[in-house]
């Protein structure tokens, strides 16, 4: 499946998705190696929450402005990797504003990289993300006309969760999706013919 951008919206204010706690995002990718373009994968907003995958086929992972690290592998290899950033929020208050918290990227179930960083305050819920893409990137009716941000490549099992997965849930996510198999491709689309 091609994507170009998806915006997801609507998401119930009650999931509280805030970068004031801890948070996790993952998603199986499979990047085209012949596009070295800044892609994002999955998030909510060039200054929030988003993984995405850096010019130099190294994975980022930003929980907030001012946290935004990346893997020390390289993943634009045209093979399907599970990515899941972790932000682990300390609770400690740290100067300038913000608190101490501990930001992870695992990839493919073993912990990849990891810093502790001070991250801003989160400013209230992030209640839309977008696949595919960052969504301030997106073309919209707002005279935003961006497109050099969108993934090319596959997407596959995205999801946000509001607790900081541990390094055992996540290897037990990994396995437990056929780690050896690759997560399965569309190849066309599931509706029946319409006539």
């Amino acid at each position: 499946v091609l994507i170009t951008g998806v915006m997801i919206t609507n998401i119930p204010n009650s999931l509280n998705l805030t970068t004031n706690f801890s948070i996790s995002a993952m998603c199986w990718f499979k990047a085209n190696p012949a596009d070295t373009r800044y892609q994002g994968l999955f998030g909510h907003a060039n200054g929030s929450w988003k993984l995405s995958l850096n010019t130099d086929g190294h994975l980022r992972w930003t929980p907030r402005p001012g946290g935004d690290f990346e893997s020390s592998g390289f993943y634009n290899d045209g093979n399907w990797h599970f990515v899941v950033g972790v932000y682990a929020n300390s609770g400690v208050a740290a100067s300038p504003a913000g608190v101490l918290a501990t930001n992870y990227i695992y990839v493919d179930g073993v912990l990849d990289s990891s810093e502790l960083l001070t991250n801003a305050s989160g400013s209230g819920n992030v209640i839309n993300g977008s696949l595919g893409g960052v969504g301030d990137y997106f073309y919209s009716g707002l005279t935003n006309s961006w497109n050099e941000r969108y993934f090319s490549g596959s997407l596959a099992h995205c999801a946000y969760f509001t607790n900081a997965l541990t390094g055992s849930q996540i290897a037990n996510l990994y396995t437990n999706a056929g780690a050896t198999v690759s997560p399965p491709t569309i190849t066309s689309q599931p509706y029946p013919d319409r006539k």
